[in-house]
């Protein structure tokens, strides 16, 4: 716990000195994932857990920091212009209209809904409708191998765009060479994250008997509370414990899989997140603003969410105190 205090204050020093922490330097920050996760004890779960919150809430203050700098740049450099919601709208598909829906809270009908929701998902998956009715068909290892061969194509596509990037002066480029560079790094990044969505959704469906079990249990045993009926509660709780145990069992190494497979993707996009920022400045610069903004903001939030699946390492653990 002193070495993990001493790289907080270290890091938020070098912040103060320098204005910013780098994203690599927050993965560095982070311990690495836990191992023995369904028999660790209470207070090393909470311990572990303890320091990548603490971890996580610098990376909010960092983040926070920069979109605050990035707001007020924007403001100053074209008051009256939000040059933050025309980069949402533009990246989304979304029109005038529907970025003003969404900022006056207009409550929109189910099928007002449907339309912005396909708007927006039109432009992040690249799928057919025939691909989307032939996956749902799949076997569960048909869907595994293809989901796994789908995401590292749509990373090397990101890379390899990223890396065009980086080789060709982005001064040089049209609004609409920028639009296309930015859509395919975005549409990338997004169908991955969408894919990692699916694979916890399917590991969570695969315990859903099981945590039914234990919720039903659990009622059972708090409805005896009071009857007389100790050897009753006793053989209750027993079978509890013994289906949290398999509960823990059968769906947290999935769960790890899918932490460790982020955590190489959070790495190998970090460089992406950096381009990727460098074209939407671009894309500013070219409607008259040059916001001369510190990159790292895009990256930071990638550490963020990937902190984020830290905090969930144990959350298939339901023995409590134990």
């Amino acid at each position: 716990m002193k070495k993990l205090f001493f790289l907080i204050i270290t890091f938020w020093i070098s912040s103060v000195a320098f204005s910013q922490v780098p994203p690599e330097a927050f993965m560095a920050m982070l311990p690495a994932i836990p191992s023995g996760v369904c028999t660790m004890k209470l207070a090393e779960r909470q311990l572990y857990l303890s320091k990548v919150d603490s971890i996580l809430k610098i990376i909010e203050q960092e983040r926070s920091r920069l979109n605050e700098k990035r707001i007020a740049n924007s403001n100053e450099k074209q008051p009256g212009r939000n040059i933050m919601e025309d980069q949402i709208a533009q990246q989304n598909g979304l029109s005038e209209e529907d970025m003003q829906k969404l900022k006056s809270g207009y409550v929109m009908t189910p099928e007002e809904k449907k339309a912005m929701s396909d708007k927006v998902l039109g432009k992040s998956i690249n799928m057919s409708k025939d691909e989307l009715d032939k996956l749902g068909k799949m076997s569960e290892a048909g869907r595994k191998a293809h989901d796994e061969g789908y995401t590292t194509e749509l990373m090397a596509n990101a890379q390899l765009d990223a890396k065009k990037i980086q080789d060709q002066q982005l001064q040089n480029k049209s609004v609409n060479d920028l639009n296309i560079m930015q859509k395919h790094i975005i549409d990338s990044l997004t169908a991955i994250e969408s894919k990692f969505a699916q694979q916890v959704a399917e590991n969570n469906a695969s315990g859903k008997i099981m945590l039914d079990n234990i919720t039903k249990w659990e009622h059972d045993l708090i409805s005896l509370i009071g009857n007389n009926s100790n050897g009753k509660s006793e053989e209750l709780t027993k079978k509890i414990k013994l289906e949290k145990k398999a509960y823990c069992s059968k769906l947290t190494p999935g769960n790890l899989d899918i932490i460790k497979r982020y955590e190489s993707y959070t790495k190998s996009c970090i460089p992406v997140g950096y381009r990727l920022e460098k074209i939407m400045d671009q894309l500013i610069k070219l409607n008259g603003v040059d916001l001369k903004q510190q990159p790292g903001q895009v990256a930071i939030g990638m550490v963020l969410s990937y902190t984020g699946k830290l905090l969930g390492a144990f959350q298939y653990n339901l023995l409590g105190s134990e």
